[in-house]
């Protein structure tokens, strides 16, 4: 009778064969969940694999003034900076002016900033949603931005 076999390495199912007998230690027998990619252990059986949440992708200068444009936020950052500059404050404008000079974006790190000055930008323009939901759909839009057509 030819058996399933899990071949185990370091804990991950490298392999699934068909034998009548396992070949080394290392060859499990393969029950309900068995899957290349997936783990075992002794006390759990055999676990899926799991599959990593895709990254969002960079966005580009050009895309990520499209997201500015897109969902207002470029009029609300231009406002924060002017205001920043007037009261004096050298140093959050000079961060606002090179967060928006890079050449990648990450949204993170948009999220990060936008979090950080959310309050204040709400009351420049309370109609701009600033919400981590909007901002995400707008980047998902933002990534597939291929320039004029």
């Amino acid at each position: 009778m030819v058996t399933r076999f899990a071949i185990i390495e370091g804990g991950t199912v490298a392999n699934i064969a068909k034998a009548a007998e396992p070949l080394a230690d290392h060859w499990i027998e393969a029950t309900e969940g068995a899957e290349i990619g997936g783990t075992w252990d002794s006390e759990t059986g055999f676990q899926p694999a799991t599959i990593p949440e895709p990254k969002p992708a960079d966005l580009t200068r050009a895309q990520f003034e499209y997201l500015l444009a897109l969902t207002g936020f470029g009029t609300v950052w231009d406002a924060l900076a002017e205001n920043a500059e007037a009261a004096g404050d050298r140093e959050t404008f000079a961060r606002l002016k090179a967060e928006r000079s890079r050449s990648r974006f990450l949204l993170d790190k948009t999220l990060a900033v936008v979090a950080q000055f959310r309050e204040a930008a709400a009351q420049i323009a309370p109609e701009v949603d600033l919400s981590d939901d909007a901002i995400q759909q707008a980047w998902d839009k933002a990534a597939g931005y291929r320039g004029i057509e």
